[in-house]
C-alpha cells in the first residue's frame, strides 16, 4: 500500500498513518522537491511568475501537506516511537530549508525577477511574496562565504534538535509526576470533574483513592479552588519546577543547560549575519522593526500599569487579612484568594458558572457570531478521517454555497498531548497552475476537560476566551481572499501582528450581547441572569494590571536575553540574573526562590516567539482599537464585519498590517483603547 502521508490530494488519512510511514514519506517528498528545484534552475533562463514562483510555491504546498500531519501528530500524540521518527525527519526538513535559503542560484532567479519588467505587472500579493522571499534568502545566509554557510546550516540543525528536546523535557517531566491521595478531605474544594478523573486514574492503576496528574487543568483547578494549602503548594512546586534541577524528580529532564545552548546558538547565528544580537535579527521581519521601539513600547505600558498593579495586590492582601486573618500571601495562595475576592466583588463563582458554558452552546454562539458578521455558514461534516474519536470537522461555506475551507476541532486533554491551545494548518488558500483552487484546512487544538458521567464538557469562562482566541486565527486563515501561498491566510503576517485577529475575537467573550449567545444552562436551558452577565463583563478589568505586568515581565525577559551582544557560554547564571533584574523591576507578586520559569517558556525556546513575546501586548493595542469600531456600530453589525473582512482579515500577509489597520480605521493606532478596556484609564 502506498504511504498514506503521500496522499496530498485530499484530507489526511490519519487512521492509516503509522510511525514507520514518517521518515520514508519525508525522504520521498524531499527527493521530489530537490529534483524540481534543479529543473527550474537548469531549464529556465528568463524567469517569470509562471515558471519560477508558481512551481516553487506548488512544491512548498506539496511538502507542507506531507509534513503538516507529521508535526501535528507529534504535538497531539507524542509517543516515544513517533518522537524518534519525527526527530530524524525534522533534521531532514531543517537541512532542506537551509539548502533552499542558501541556494544562491535560486536567490539570483528571484532577484532577476524582482528587477525585471515582469515584476511591475504583478499584483500586490505577488510582489509582497517576492519581497518576503528575497529577505528570507538574505536572512538565511545566502550571501555568506562557503565556510559561514556551513556553520550557519549546522547551527540551524542543532537549534531544531535542541528546541525539540526542550519541548519533550517539559512533557516528559509532567507525565512523570503523580500524587496519590487516600483521604478525600485533602481534595476539599476541587471541582467534581477533576476529582472524578483522579478517581479513574487510581482505578486504572488498581489503587484506591485518587491519583492527580500534572497538567494545566489540574494545576489551575487546584490552585484556584483547593482549600488544602499544602496540596496547593505541592502542585505549585511541581508545576513551577518542571524540566528543572530544582525538583529532584525532574532532574533527568533539566532544560537549564539547553536554554544557554539555544541562546548561544542564536547569538552566533545573528553574528554570522552581521547583527549585534539575535533580537535585531528577529525584529527584521516584525512590524516593530527595532529593539529600541519595543523597549519604548514596554516602558510606556509599564508606567501606565505598575502603580495600579501594586494597588491591586495591596487590595488583595487587605481583603485576605480582613476576611481570612492571613497576614502573608504565598505564591500558591494568590489564585485561591483572588477567586474569593472575585466572588466578593462580582458575586460570581467561575466554577459554578461552567454549567452555563457547555461545549455545544459555546460553539453554537461562536458560529452564530461569525455567520452574522461575515455572511458565511459553518457546517459539521461527518465520516471524516480523524486521529481521535472526539475530534470533529467543520466546513465554512459562503453565500454562493462555495466551500471556503475546513477545520478540525480537538478540544479535550489526553495523554501524550501537548498542554495549551493552538491553531495550525494543513493547507493554505492557493491558486494552482491548472486553475483549481487549493482550499485552506486548519487544526484548532485545546486541552479542556472531557465530558464525564452524563455531563457534556463544561467550559470555564477563561477556556471560552481561549477557544475564541484560536478561532480568530482560524478565521484569518480560512476567510482569506489571497491566492498566493506565501502570503495567504496567516502566512507572511509579521509575528507581532498575527495575534490581532485572535485577540479581536476574545472581546466577544466579555460583551453582554455576545455572552447571551454563547451561554445556556446545559440541563434547564436557562439563560444567564442579566446581573451575572453584567458582572461578568465588568470582571474583565479585575486584576488587569497584574495580568499586563506578567505579560511585560515575559516580554522584557525575552527581549533582554536576546539583546545580549556578547555571550559567555561558561556563565550559566546570566539568564537567572536577567530574570531577577526584570522581576525586581516589574513583578509585584510574591514568588518562590525555586521557581524555574525559563525552563518552561516554550513560546520562546521551542515556539516562534523568540524576541517576539511582546507581540501579544503589541497586537492587543491594535485589536482593541479595532474592537472599538465594532462596539460603536454594533458588535454583530454585518456592514462593519464586511468592511473588516475586506480591508484587514481577508488580506493575510499580502500587505503591512499597519497599512491594513489604516484602511479599516482611517487613522493610525491609539493606545488609549487598550488602557480603557483593561480599566486602566476611564
Amino acid at each position: 500500500m502506498e504511504n498514506p502521508l503521500l496522499f496530498t490530494s485530499s484530507l489526511p488519512k490519519f487512521s492509516l498513518i503509522q510511525t514507520h510511514h514518517v521518515l520514508p514519506a519525508v525522504q520521498t517528498a524531499l527527493k521530489k522537491c530537490h529534483k524540481n528545484i534543479y529543473h527550474i534552475l537548469t531549464e529556465i533562463s528568463q524567469f517569470s511568475w509562471k515558471n519560477l514562483c508558481q512551481p516553487f510555491l506548488e512544491l512548498e504546498n506539496y511538502l507542507n501537506k506531507v509534513w503538516s500531519p507529521i508535526s501535528h501528530l507529534y504535538l497531539i500524540n507524542n509517543t516515544i516511537s513517533f518522537r524518534n521518527e519525527y526527530k530524524k525527519s525534522l533534521m531532514l526538513i531543517s537541512e532542506y530549508s537551509t539548502w533552499i535559503g542558501q541556494n544562491y542560484k535560486l536567490y539570483e532567479a528571484f532577484i532577476k525577477l524582482k528587477n525585471s519588467n515582469q515584476y511591475k505587472i504583478l499584483n500586490i500579493e505577488q510582489k509582497k511574496y517576492i519581497n518576503d522571499t528575497v529577505l528570507d534568502f538574505e536572512l538565511s545566509g545566502v550571501n555568506l562565504s562557503k565556510e559561514k554557510k556551513q556553520k550557519f546550516s549546522e547551527i540551524i540543525i542543532e537549534l531544531a534538535s535542541i528546541s525539540m528536546l526542550y519541548s519533550n523535557n517539559i512533557l516528559d517531566s509532567m507525565q512523570s509526576w503523580s500524587k496519590h491521595i487516600i483521604n478525600k478531605e485533602e481534595l476539599s474544594g476541587i471541582p467534581d470533574n477533576i476529582i472524578d478523573q483522579a478517581k479513574k486514574n487510581a482505578q486504572k492503576n488498581d489503587k484506591s483513592g485518587w491519583i492527580l496528574k500534572l497538567n494545566h487543568i489540574n494545576y489551575i483547578s487546584i490552585l484556584t479552588h483547593c482549600h488544602n494549602s499544602n496540596l496547593r503548594k505541592e502542585i505549585y512546586y511541581a508545576y513551577h519546577t518542571r524540566a528543572s534541577d530544582q525538583n529532584p524528580q525532574f532532574k533527568n529532564w533539566d532544560n537549564g543547560p539547553l536554554i544557554n545552548k539555544i541562546l548561544l546558538l542564536r547569538y552566533r547565528l545573528a553574528k554570522i549575519l552581521g547583527f549585534k544580537n539575535y533580537a535585531e535579527l528577529s525584529l527584521m521581519k516584525k512590524t516593530a522593526k527595532s529593539p529600541k521601539k519595543v523597549l519604548k513600547f514596554i516602558d510606556a505600558i509599564y508606567h501606565q500599569t505598575h502603580s495600579i498593579g501594586i494597588l491591586e495586590i495591596k487590595k488583595l492582601n487587605e481583603f485576605v487579612k480582613k476576611n481570612y486573618k492571613k497576614n502573608i500571601l504565598n505564591p500558591w495562595d494568590i489564585a485561591y484568594y483572588s477567586e474569593k475576592q472575585k466572588k466578593h466583588y462580582f458575586k460570581i463563582d467561575e466554577e459554578k458558572l461552567r454549567v452555563f458554558f457547555p461545549e455545544n452552546q459555546v460553539l453554537h454562539g461562536l458560529f452564530t457570531i461569525v455567520e452574522s458578521l461575515y455572511k458565511v455558514y459553518i457546517i459539521e461534516k461527518k465520516n471524516i478521517d480523524i486521529w481521535d474519536k472526539n475530534v470533529r470537522f467543520f466546513e465554512i461555506i459562503n453565500n454562493q454555497k462555495q466551500v471556503l475551507g475546513g477545520f478540525y476541532l480537538d478540544l479535550y486533554s489526553r495523554k501524550n498531548k501537548k498542554d495549551g491551545a493552538w491553531m495550525d494548518f494543513y493547507s493554505s488558500r492557493m491558486r494552482l497552475s491548472d486553475g483549481s483552487l487549493e482550499k485552506p484546512i486548519t487544526y484548532i487544538i485545546c486541552n479542556f476537560s472531557k465530558p464525564y458521567k452524563n455531563c457534556p464538557s463544561l467550559l470555564l469562562h477563561k477556556e471560552v476566551v481561549t477557544l475564541f482566541h484560536e478561532f480568530g486565527h482560524n478565521l484569518q486563515h480560512l476567510l482569506t481572499s489571497v491566492e498566493t501561498l506565501g502570503v495567504s491566510g496567516i502566512n507572511g503576517i509579521p509575528w507581532d501582528s498575527v495575534e490581532i485577529a485572535s485577540q479581536l475575537m476574545e472581546n466577544y467573550c466579555w460583551h453582554p450581547e455576545s455572552i447571551r449567545l454563547i451561554s445556556k444552562h446545559y440541563q434547564t436551558n436557562e439563560k444567564l441572569p442579566k446581573s451575572i452577565i453584567q458582572n461578568l463583563s465588568k470582571m474583565r478589568s479585575y486584576q488587569s494590571s497584574l495580568f499586563i505586568l506578567r505579560q511585560l515581565e515575559f516580554s522584557l525577559f525575552d527581549l533582554n536575553i536576546h539583546l545580549l551582544s556578547s555571550f559567555d557560554k561558561e556563565d550559566q547564571n546570566i539568564i537567572n540574573k536577567i530574570l531577577e533584574q526584570v522581576q525586581n523591576k516589574i513583578s509585584v507578586t510574591p514568588r518562590a526562590h525555586w521557581e524555574c520559569f525559563p525552563n518552561t517558556f516554550s513560546h520562546i525556546f521551542s515556539g516562534g516567539y523568540a524576541s517576539g513575546y511582546y507581540s501579544y501586548l503589541w497586537a492587543n493595542t491594535l485589536s482593541l482599537d479595532i474592537w472599538s469600531t465594532f462596539e460603536k456600530y454594533g458588535i454583530l453589525n454585518p456592514k462593519i464585519g464586511k468592511r473588516f473582512l475586506k480591508t484587514f482579515l481577508s488580506k493575510g500577509g499580502s500587505e503591512d498590517p499597519l497599512i491594513l489597520f489604516f484602511k479599516f480605521k482611517k487613522r493610525k493606532p491609539k493606545i488609549n483603547y487598550f488602557l480603557k478596556y483593561y480599566g486602566i484609564q476611564k
